[in-house]
């Protein structure tokens, strides 16, 4: 717990480190550039805004709203609910592309 009580462990930090981001953020980010430099030609393509699904704009405002709430987060000193928003954007893309499962989407 890294909440109000301050308990703070160095071993709890890396448990979280390696477990979500080495873990989950490598998965996330080799995923996504393996899809894109096997089926878009090595570049991100230009998706027109009227193409985007529901859970597409879900996703990029929970993106677009990182940078707000983690700075809100580490201004406060709450490094508990930082660690909470970035594993939690990791999992929400992680479950997005689960459940929109491109490689189906592009055959």
């Amino acid at each position: 717990n890294f909440g109000n009580d301050g308990d703070f462990s160095h071993d709890k930090m890396v448990l979280k480190i390696n477990t979500h981001l080495a873990n989950e953020l490598g998965n996330l980010c080799q995923r996504t550039l393996a899809m894109v430099y096997k089926n878009c030609n090595k570049a991100v393509p230009n998706v027109p805004i009227e193409s985007l699904t529901k859970d597409d704009e879900a996703l990029l405002a929970k993106a677009r709203g990182l940078r707000q709430t983690s700075g809100e987060a580490i201004s406060s000193q709450q490094i508990h609910k930082y660690v909470a928003t970035m594993i939690g954007i990791v999992n929400d893309a992680n479950k997005y592309i689960d459940d929109m499962e491109p490689w189906v989407l592009r055959k």
